[in-house]
C-alpha cells in the first residue's frame, strides 16, 4: 500500500464529546469551527440519525463503550469514504482491513467521494496525492491488461476484474485490448486518448449509456483534458474492456455485486469466529486476531459495504444470501 504524508495534524473533538456515529474536526481555520460529519452518510445517504437502522444503533453503541485512539478515527473515517463504483474497489476493502489490523491509518487513499471532504479538511487528498492515485490506477490497470494478453495468472482484486470482463481470448479481443493497453499513459493524465478510443470501440455507446459504467460518456465534458471526476480514468477503461470483451451491458453490475458478496462473506466469517473459505483467508489474515476495537470497526465496514448504494432500492445478490450479514442477525435481535 502507498504511504501519503499528510499535510496537517488531525484535530478532533474529544471523543466523549462526540455523538456515536459523527466525527467533530476542530482547530482548522480553512473550513467551519467544529465541523460535524456524518460517518454514516455512504449508507443511508441523509444526515438525519433518525433514519439510523438497528444495525447503525447497535455499533454506534458499541463505539461509546471503546477508548478509540486517532488511528481508529481515522480509520473510520476513511470508511464513511467508501464507494463501490470507485476505481479503488474492491481493493479499498482490502486497504481498510489491513489498517484495522494493524492499527494504523497509514494508507490514507481515496477509496470513494462519499465522505464530503472529512479526509481533506486534515490535507490528505490533495491535488497532488489524488493525482498521483490517478496515476497509480492507470499503471495496476495496464500490468493487468498486459497480464491478460500474456495469458498470466490473475493475482490481484483488478486482475480478477479485467479477467472476468474479458473472458477468453480471441485474435479480436487480443487486438482490441492491445490497443486500450497502448492508449493507458499513467504519464499523461489527458483523458482524451482514452475517450476516443472507447468511443471508436463502442459503436453503440448511446444505447449502452444508462448503465454504469457507460453512463460516464454522459457527464464527460467535452474536450476537457483531465476531468474532475477522476473516477472517469477506470469508467473509460472499463467501458472499452467490457466491450472488448463481447460482455453484456449488466457484467459491471454482476461482478460488483459478486465482490460485495464475496467480501461480506469473509468479513461476516471473521466476525463469527468461522473459518474462512478460500477467499476469505487473505481477509482473516489482515484482521488477525479480535479485540473490542477491531470488532467495532469490521461491524462498520460489514454495514458499509452492504449498504453503500442500496438506497435506489433494488434488489442484489447479497439478498439471496443471509449467510453474508448473519453476524448482524446475531447481534441484533430485532433484525
Amino acid at each position: 500500500m502507498p504511504e501519503l504524508s499528510k499535510t496537517k495534524e488531525p484535530k478532533l473533538l474529544v471523543q466523549g464529546n462526540v455523538q456515536p456515529g459523527f466525527e467533530v474536526v476542530i482547530d482548522n481555520p480553512d473550513i467551519e469551527m467544529c465541523k460535524l460529519w456524518n460517518l454514516w452518510f455512504n449508507v443511508i445517504l441523509t444526515d438525519n440519525p433518525g433514519s439510523w437502522d438497528n444495525e447503525i444503533l447497535m455499533l454506534n453503541k458499541m463505539q461509546s463503550k471503546l477508548n478509540l485512539d486517532i488511528d481508529h478515527r481515522l480509520i473510520r473515517a476513511q470508511m464513511a469514504e467508501f464507494c463501490r463504483y470507485h476505481p479503488s474497489f474492491p481493493q479499498g476493502i482490502e486497504v481498510l482491513c489491513q489498517e484495522i489490523g494493524e492499527g494504523r491509518f497509514s494508507a490514507p487513499i481515496k477509496i470513494g467521494c462519499e465522505g464530503r471532504g472529512l479526509l481533506e479538511s486534515f490535507g490528505y487528498h490533495n491535488e497532488e496525492s489524488i493525482s498521483n492515485q490517478v496515476k497509480d490506477i492507470l499503471t495496476s490497470y495496464r500490468a493487468s491488461i498486459e497480464k491478460w494478453i500474456k495469458e498470466g495468472t490473475p493475482n490481484t482484486s483488478l486482475d480478477r476484474k479485467i479477467y472476468d470482463f474479458l473472458g477468453d481470448q480471441t485474435e479480436k479481443k487480443k487486438l482490441l485490448v492491445e490497443m486500450v493497453r497502448k492508449s493507458i499513459d499513467p504519464e499523461n493524465l489527458s483523458i482524451l486518448p482514452l475517450l476516443e478510443l472507447s468511443k471508436n470501440i463502442i459503436s453503440d455507446v448511446q444505447d449502452a449509456s444508462g448503465a454504469r459504467p457507460f453512463n460516464c460518456f454522459n457527464c464527460l465534458p467535452k474536450d476537457v483534458d483531465a476531468p474532475g471526476c477522476k473516477c472517469s480514468y477506470a469508467m473509460v477503461i472499463d467501458s472499452a474492456l467490457l466491450y472488448a470483451g463481447e460482455a453484456s451491458n449488466d457484467k459491471f453490475k454482476l461482478f460488483t455485486e459478486m465482490q460485495i458478496l464475496e467480501y461480506s462473506i469473509s468479513i461476516n466469517s471473521w466476525l463469527n469466529g468461522e473459518p474462512p473459505n478460500e477467499f476469505g483467508k487473505q481477509i482473516h489474515t489482515l484482521l488477525g486476531e479480535k479485540d473490542d476495537v477491531k470488532i467495532w470497526l469490521v461491524g462498520c465496514l460489514l454495514k458499509t459495504i452492504t449498504g453503500n448504494q442500496r438506497w435506489h432500492g433494488t434488489g442484489e445478490l447479497i439478498d439471496k444470501h443471509p449467510e453474508a450479514i448473519s453476524w448482524f442477525k446475531a447481534s441484533v435481535p430485532s433484525r
